[in-house]
């Protein structure tokens, strides 16, 4: 509500001609009245135009054009929030705790550094044509953002519910949460999770630790046409399509399509370890194998059984050989629900209390892990 009473005063503001531009004349707070030409602090509704290097000591809202001259600065702590509703542009170096682009444009040909979160508002666009250093914990789009050039958005969450397309030099999260539309066509890599429950396109040779495609009411569609690595699970509820292969490195699963001309390839060598799915003919499995992720000798040494599977109020560790080893179950969102330690060479697992649904576990040794995928 207070975004849209903002917007509404800066659209008034705007065709009633209230702007003035003031520019910087030397360095120092942004809110001293000595550094600005008008001798003035700047109000909402001025143009500003920053050439000289300023920290940004207040909190500002912006209803006019904010410039950052090449070589210059506007440096604020984690604590400082910018609201952008009259657009701006960086060539220069811009810093805040937390930015709010709000129906307004951004031009990024410098680096901007925002702490805690960024905020890209329906009807706006950000554009990136240089370096962007996002280092924040949180970004999030409901907009556009056009990323190109050798920059890239670097994020703990991103989460996206209108318009990426990505052909930056690098870009990388924590965490993706995709909703809407994201092109992929430059470097670009999830250290943990990507949850797609819109539409997620890749050209390019990306990487994930996990890949949770839609779920079980929620459409979604995954098309890759290079190869991705998946350092960890691959979960498919809805569409996966493309011409484009992937590595993954333990578990995976398909619930939904898999379609196109796509090659996968798994820990087991044998394409997907649970298919309650549809699998298209055109589809390959292992055609190229991935070996990079596998020590074939270690997974060899230790044969395992587990049963039943599915399972309903107890699951069966057996293993060939005694020894000292641990048992993690992780739900469908990789979170740990279950840890327990054995000795010997068998182990009954109380499952009666866990919901329905996909479940992935981990038996250690100390020397090899063994994961795998249950269902109950």
């Amino acid at each position: 509500m207070r975004k849209a009473l903002f917007i509404l005063i800066a659209l008034f503001f705007r065709q009633n001609g209230f702007s003035q531009t003031i520019i910087t004349i030397a360095d120092g707070n942004f809110s001293d009245s000595a550094i600005w030409n008008c001798g003035c602090a700047p109000l909402p509704t001025h143009n500003l135009v920053i050439s000289h290097n300023l920290i940004l000591d207040t909190d500002y809202s912006s209803m006019g054009y904010i410039t950052v001259n090449a070589g210059a600065t506007l440096v604020g702590d984690s604590s400082r929030t910018i609201n952008s509703s009259g657009g701006i542009s960086v060539t220069g170096l811009l810093e805040a705790g937390t930015f709010n682009l709000l129906d307004s444009t951004f031009l990024n040909t410098g680096t901007i550094h925002i702490y805690d979160t960024f905020y890209v508002a329906l009807n706006s666009t950000y554009t990136m044509n240089s370096a962007w250093a996002l280092g924040g914990s949180y970004a999030y789009n409901t907009g556009t953002i056009n990323l190109t050039g050798g920059g890239g958005i670097y994020a703990h969450k991103m989460h996206n519910h209108g318009n990426i397309y990505n052909a930056s030099g690098g870009s990388a999260f924590g965490c993706l949460f995709n909703f809407s539309t994201f092109i992929n066509d430059g470097v670009f890599n999830v250290a943990d999770t990507i949850y797609n429950k819109g539409i997620f396109t890749t050209n390019t040779e990306i990487s994930f630790g996990t890949i949770f495609n839609g779920d079980a009411s929620t459409s979604a569609t995954f098309i890759n046409n290079h190869n991705i690595t998946v350092y960890h699970n691959l979960v498919n509820y809805q569409t996966m399509d493309g011409s484009g292969a992937y590595c993954i490195a333990e578990n995976s699963s398909n619930f939904g399509s898999v379609n196109g001309t796509l090659n996968i390839c798994d820990a087991t060598g044998l394409g997907f370890d649970v298919n309650t799915g549809t699998i298209a003919g055109t589809v390959s499995f292992c055609s190229s194998p991935c070996t990079w992720f596998l020590n074939t000798e270690e997974i060899q040494s230790t044969a395992i059984s587990v049963f039943p599977n599915p399972f309903s109020n107890v699951i069966h560790f057996q293993t060939e050989v005694e020894n000292n080893y641990s048992i993690t179950i992780l739900n469908s969102l990789n979170e740990t629900i279950l840890q327990t330690n054995f000795t010997g060479n068998s182990y009954t697992l109380d499952s009666s209390l866990l919901p329905g649904g996909i479940y992935f576990y981990c038996l250690s040794d100390n020397m090899t892990t063994i994961n795998g995928v249950l269902v109950k």
